[in-house]
């Protein structure tokens, strides 16, 4: 992210990509300022920091650029959502522990 390496977590159930707010620092985001909450399952709605708008990320040989909602994250730093499958053209196949990333002319497997 931002030519930084980052361990990241893959979460098909979420909407939307989240890094913690330790990670603006860290990754030299710029952050704007968002009024919303979010709330996840069976938890309290939480405030929204800011988000990154922008953010550049590279799998394997795939680039591109994914917005962040900023959070104070409980267990991961990096959570990646609906918004990175599409814009990597990502797909997970959990059973084999594999991630599919097509680039248009090839399929790449990590």
């Amino acid at each position: 992210m931002n030519g930084n390496g980052v361990e990241a977590m893959l979460d098909t159930g979420a909407t939307h990509n989240f890094f913690d707010e330790s990670m603006v620092q860290q990754l030299g985001l710029k952050v704007s300022k968002c009024p919303n909450k979010i709330k996840a399952v069976n938890s309290e709605a939480k405030p929204v920091l800011g988000i990154a708008f922008g953010v550049r990320f590279k799998v394997g040989e795939r680039t591109g650029k994914v917005n962040f909602l900023i959070m104070k994250l409980d267990d991961f730093d990096v959570i990646m959502g609906d918004v990175f499958s599409v814009a990597a053209k990502a797909t997970l196949l959990p059973f084999i522990s594999v991630m599919l990333i097509f680039d248009g002319n090839h399929l790449y497997a990590h």
